[in-house]
């Protein structure tokens, strides 16, 4: 297998996706394209904490009430134990449990220039 395989942010991906991403970074490469993975896999409480970078507080209790009327009380408990809320910049719009990243179908990259 490529050397991409081994990167420790695809080790955790699903192994159908995780192949399709090597595949994509070795043609990359093979452009002259150099693109490293950073991020794959995150858990629910990543996946929380990220969410909440750009919401207000009023935004974090609605989205832990409406996961609670679903009978996702986990995905809730994630949110209420991030303490900090809308001091960054956004994140992402997927709360936990509805990213791909938290499945393992998703990886985030970065070109690499100039090394």
């Amino acid at each position: 297998m490529p050397a991409t395989a081994l990167d420790k942010n695809l080790v955790m991906l699903q192994d159908d996706f995780r192949d399709k991403v090597v595949k994509l970074l070795d043609n990359c490469a093979n452009r002259n394209v150099i693109m490293k993975p950073y991020m794959g896999t995150r858990s629910a409480q990543w996946q929380a904490e990220l969410w909440c970078r750009s919401r207000t507080d009023d935004e974090k209790t609605k989205m832990v009430n409406f996961l609670r009327n679903n009978n996702a009380d986990f995905l809730a408990d994630c949110l209420l134990k991030v303490t900090t809320v809308g001091n960054d910049r956004w994140a992402t719009n997927a709360v936990s449990g509805r990213s791909w990243h938290n499945w393992g179908y998703a990886v985030d990259c970065v070109n690499v220039h100039g090394g």
